[in-house]
Parts: C-alpha cells; structure tokens; sequence
C-alpha cells in the first residue's frame, strides 16, 4: 500500500517558504528595531533594573546546565532559528548580546565545563561587539574556572557601562588589571564576599571618570576610594547606627543636588543601644535625601528617632529639595511606631532655609501629630508634595489618626486672601487613610486645591490610599470633582493599601 506525500511536502514548503521572506507574513513587515526591542523583551539573563536592586537570589537549584543556557543567551538562539532574517538580526544586534551574568557558586573546574565556559563567553562579547556592557557578577565559594572567567570579561573593561558585583578575595585578584581601564562605567553596585583584604584593594575602582551611580555593600571606609564629587547617587546599603557619623562626615564630598539613599538596619543589641551619636556638624548640597529602615529589634522606633533627630542636628542642607523616609511594612508590624523628630526637623529646616527650595516630603511611615505636621509646614512655603498617613493596630501596632476634619480644614484654601495658606505650591498629595474624616471635607480641600490659580501647571493630583473601605461619594460633591477632573484640573486616585503596596 502506498502513501502520496506530495500534497504534505508541498505544504510544508509553502510554509517554509512563506514564513522565511514571503511579503504577506505580517511579521516580515516589522522594521528590524521594533523587531530588536520584541527580542530583547523577551529573555534576558537579567532584568537590567536588577543591577540596581543588588546581586539576585542565588537558587539553589540552579545547575550548571542552566548557567551555561543564561551565558549562551539560548533562547535568543532559539528565536534566531525561526527564519533567516530572524538570524542575521539577532545574531547581528550588538545591544542584545550586551547583558552578561555568572552565577560562580554552581561552577565546575573540569577542563570540559572551562571550555564550555570560556567558548560562550568568548562568543556572548564578540556579538556584543563594541557595545557597552552590564554585568552581574555574583556567587559564593566561586571556583577559580570563575576567576579566568572574569579575568576574560576584565579583558574588554573599556567596555564596562554597569557592574554588580560581590567584591571578594578571587575578584581581587581577578580584577587586578582594571584599574585604569573604566572609562565607561556609569553605574556600580558592589558588596563584601568572605574573607578580608585590604582597602587598597578598591583603588581598581578609583579612576572612573564616568561613574554616576553608586550602590555601596558593606565596608564604610572604602568611601574614599571613589570620586564622590561626580556621583549624582550615592546608596549605602545594610548600614547601622553607628556608621552614621560616617556617612554625615562624606556627605560634603557629594556635587551640588546629588541624592543619598541610606538603608538603616537596626539588629545588634550593641548596634541599637549605642544612642550617644558623635557626629561633627556637616554642611552639604544634596538635592534628595532618602532613609529606608529595616529592624528586628523591639523599641526599635523610639531607637531611630534619636538616630534621626541626631542626624538632622548635625546637618546643614540648603540645595535639599526632597526629603523620604520609608519604614518597612515588617518594621512597622512588628516593632510598633516610628515617631517623627519635629523639633529637629524645625531647626534643620530654619538652617537649612527649606521655605525656599524644600520640594517634596514623605512622611507617610512616621507617626506625627497634626500639630507637629502644621507647625512643620507653616515654614515650607515652596513645598510641592506632600505624603502623610494613619496607622492602626494591625498594619503598625498603634492607633494613630492624622488626617482628620480638623487637618483637612487647615489644608483647604479659601477665599479670604488676608489668610495665611498652608502650604500654597502643594501639587501632588498622597494621604493613607482610615477615613476618619468626613467625605465632604476630603472632597472641598481637593477641589480648593485644584481650583487655586497657584497650582503649577494648573493641575492638582491626590492619591487617597484607603486602609479599609473606600469612603462613601457624596453627589453634590463629587460632581465638582468630575468637572475639575474633565477640565484637567484634577487628577484623583482612590485605591485601597494593598493595591498601592503591590508593585507596578
């Protein structure tokens, strides 16, 4: 018995034939740029926005196997089998072969696995071409195949743009020769593996004539050995209550407008006990300044008010223009109320002549009175944003109501020009609610907000985060808040906590 065949073959030809270059695929209509960025979407070996969370989660189950799919890039490789156009595309993109991860904890120093290594990493930067590169270089008790590895990838250093990095002794070694040799890099992470060297060890890290954005692990010391002047961000990361005073003291070094994140984590009793901060008086010109705590320790809030207190003590900043202080959700729930240092805050501000330049404030963590708020903002007359909250039990172990009739009164703009205006430039305002206030008076202080002429760029924005139910819509009023919003005028978000925690 015999089979035609034929008519499948020429369907299969036809396919081929069509989905290689026919004109009428629809896919063959796309310019090769949209194509690049379609690619480039959909794999890469890391999220490039990762770089600047730190080195990723090393997974256990990861196998070699795997680490040799990432360096390969294999599902672009997979994609580039597709047609012949997809391959000379992929193949020939320099900007899609330009993000390079090793994992050295899973590697293997057998010969065989070093060739294999060395072959796709050999391959992944001649793809790259010239194209700037951005690395992630990460992994516990790596092998020495890793640091050969390395020492090939420092081999095209001119070509550097991003590192993140865990700085150990084999990447001591291993980076010897970049010193020098960084012309490009724009944005560092770097984070202390085991083991001690010495500081000398960061002078590869010195010459960077294009560094901008540095993410600083660890040794508090090693400061020094980067050029501070031309950072415009500077994040120092897991850093403790008595590095402080430290990173008061280099906070000169930083150029005019500069933003400084500094992530406190509260966890040695020592560390939280040591309340008798010494910290010499420091004027500097930073533009953002942004404190994230972390702590597992009890009366850990009444701890970071004295931190915090003594910090603004110290601190001259007359180019600040936005102030944020972020509180954990796990802090708060666990360790109670992180209360607000006013009166600090007061003689910062009149020292640092925040009426004139202070931008932005976010103080939606803290637990702060309506008359430390008010007394706070009666000097910020070039305040823009402003970002204020409740607290209950259950999301930070008090009962705190902030946002009352009586705040939103004082917010809400009249038409008596002889009075004084809280706050006038205010553009953007974010309140996290228990709604312990009345609907009306939420809806007449927005809607004053967005009718006043002082409104930059004639539109107000208010983003009301409910913690439980969102509040009952009153006709009358929310039909002025429909005309103020068809008319540009307004912009209003109602949502509920955990929609405005949940990332984007």
């Amino acid at each position: 018995m015999s089979f035609n065949f034929a008519p499948i073959t020429s369907a299969i030809a036809s396919f081929r034939k069509w989905i290689s270059g026919s004109p009428s695929a629809p896919i063959q209509k796309l310019p090769p740029e949209l194509l690049v960025e379609i690619f480039s979407m959909h794999w890469s070996p890391f999220d490039e926005d990762d770089s600047e969370a730190g080195l990723p989660e090393e997974d256990p189950s990861l196998s070699f196997r795997e680490e040799l799919e990432h360096l390969a890039h294999a599902p672009l490789l997979d994609l580039s089998t597709v047609c012949s156009q997809w391959h000379s595309i992929i193949l020939g993109t320099p900007s899609l072969w330009r993000k390079i991860r090793l994992v050295g904890s899973i590697w293997s120093d057998e010969p065989e696995d070093v060739a294999k290594v060395m072959q796709l990493l050999n391959a992944a930067l001649a793809r790259s071409n010239r194209y700037p590169l951005t690395l992630v270089l990460s992994g516990t008790e790596a092998k020495q195949s890793y640091a050969t590895a390395v020492q090939l990838l420092a081999s095209s250093s001119e070509r550097w743009k991003s590192l993140t990095i865990r700085y150990d002794g084999i990447m001591v070694a291993a980076l010897s020769s970049i010193e020098g040799h960084l012309p490009r890099l724009e944005s560092l992470f770097i984070e202390f593996g085991e083991g001690e060297f010495e500081q000398s060890a960061l002078d590869v890290f010195s010459s960077t004539p294009a560094l901008q954005i540095l993410y600083f692990y660890g040794l508090a010391d090693g400061f020094s050995k980067f050029p501070l002047r031309q950072l415009t961000s500077l994040t120092c990361l897991t850093i403790s209550s008595v590095q402080i005073p430290d990173i008061v003291a280099l906070t000169p070094s930083l150029r005019d407008g500069a933003s400084l994140t500094l992530e406190m984590f509260m966890m040695d009793d020592e560390v939280v006990w040591e309340l008798d901060l010494e910290i010499i008086p420091a004027t500097s010109s930073i533009g953002e300044l942004r404190i994230d705590v972390d702590t597992d320790q009890p009366f850990a809030g009444s701890i970071f008010k004295d931190v915090l207190g003594s910090m603004f003590s110290s601190l001259t900043l007359p180019l600040l223009e936005t102030m944020q202080l972020n509180i954990p959700r796990s802090s708060q729930l666990y360790q109670g109320s992180f209360p607000w240092p006013s009166q600090h805050f007061l003689a910062l501000s009149q020292r640092s002549s925040f009426s004139s330049h202070l931008l932005s404030l976010f103080l939606i963590d803290l637990i702060v009175t309506e008359a430390e708020l008010v007394e706070c903002l009666h000097g910020l007359q070039a305040l823009e944003s402003l970002s204020i909250g409740d607290h209950d039990k259950a999301y930070s172990g008090t009962d705190h109501h902030l946002i009352t009739d009586s705040l939103l009164t004082r917010l809400t703009r009249t038409d008596d020009s002889d009075s004084a205006v809280l706050i006038p430039r205010l553009r953007f305002f974010t309140c996290r609610s228990s709604l312990e206030f009345s609907d009306s008076k939420y809806y007449e202080c927005i809607c004053s907000r967005a009718s006043s002429d002082d409104v930059p760029e004639g539109c107000f924005e208010s983003d009301l985060v409910c913690l439980y139910d969102p509040p009952r819509e009153q006709e009358a009023v929310t039909s002025r808040v429909d005309e103020l919003c068809a008319a540009g005028r307004l912009k209003l978000q109602v949502i509920s906590q955990d929609t405005w925690l949940s990332p984007a």
